[in-house]
């Protein structure tokens, strides 16, 4: 490989990757109302590295404020920003390189501590911008989900936004509640499944093999699809 006349990114020292880790940690901690010092910490030093929590601490990232941890404004900024890099980082490797299991969040790990803010945003438009992760987790929204421009189109897309006419795949449902996945599950909209959207308005009808479903656009923005 040539790296003439290139510009080499410097790889994180693993300390600062471990604070990363560790303000990601106690972001999804804080979510599940776990965020009680010193049960936190000791999570923190267990899972991350002996040290990460007092170091996340001298940094000024985190405080202490009535019993539990507090992230500060730069500790709350910087555990969003590798949260999404994780989550998406995870988004990515199911849906498009179909990786699973122990792997995924592997892999997803490393990658939360190299992307840099171009390529997340760029994984992020080619994904459709994902609310959650393969898990279900909640992505924090990055500028690109909030803002209108497109750097590029989407791989993936809700069901609802296809194009009329168009055939897609469907990559994955994005239902938290297990009694509308089932129902989706049950119309044969399997991971998997080649759908050709007929019609958007006022109701979505998706032709599933030989049959024609009949969704609410609700659903159908649940259902993500990768354009063939």
């Amino acid at each position: 490989m040539n790296y003439i006349d290139s510009t080499m990114v410097p790889l994180k020292a693993r300390s600062d990757e471990e604070v990363e880790q560790a303000l990601g940690l106690l972001l999804q901690l804080r979510d599940q109302g776990r965020d009680q010092e010193p049960d936190a910490r000791i999570e923190v030093e267990a899972r991350v590295a002996a040290g990460a929590f007092e170091q996340a601490r001298d940094l000024g990232l985190l405080t202490t404020v009535s019993g539990r941890v507090s992230l500060t404004a730069a500790g709350e900024s910087m555990a969003r920003e590798v949260t999404r890099r994780h989550l998406l980082a995870e988004r990515l490797l199911a849906d498009i390189l179909n990786i699973r299991g122990d792997d995924l969040t592997a892999n997803a790990c490393q990658w939360e501590h190299i992307l840099s803010p171009e390529v997340t945003r760029s994984i992020c438009t080619l994904l459709g911008h994902p609310r959650t992760c393969p898990h279900g987790r909640e992505i924090p929204q990055g500028e690109c989900c909030r803002g209108s421009a497109q750097e590029l189109a989407p791989l993936l897309t809700p069901l609802a936004k296809l194009e009329l006419g168009a055939e897609a795949r469907v990559a994955y449902l994005s239902l938290p509640e297990a009694s509308l996945l089932h129902r989706l599950l049950s119309l044969g909209l399997v991971p998997g499944t080649r759908v050709r959207l007929r019609q958007n308005s006022p109701a979505c009808i998706v032709q599933v093999g030989e049959n024609l479903v009949a969704l609410e656009k609700e659903l159908a923005e649940a259902v993500v699809v990768r354009r063939t």
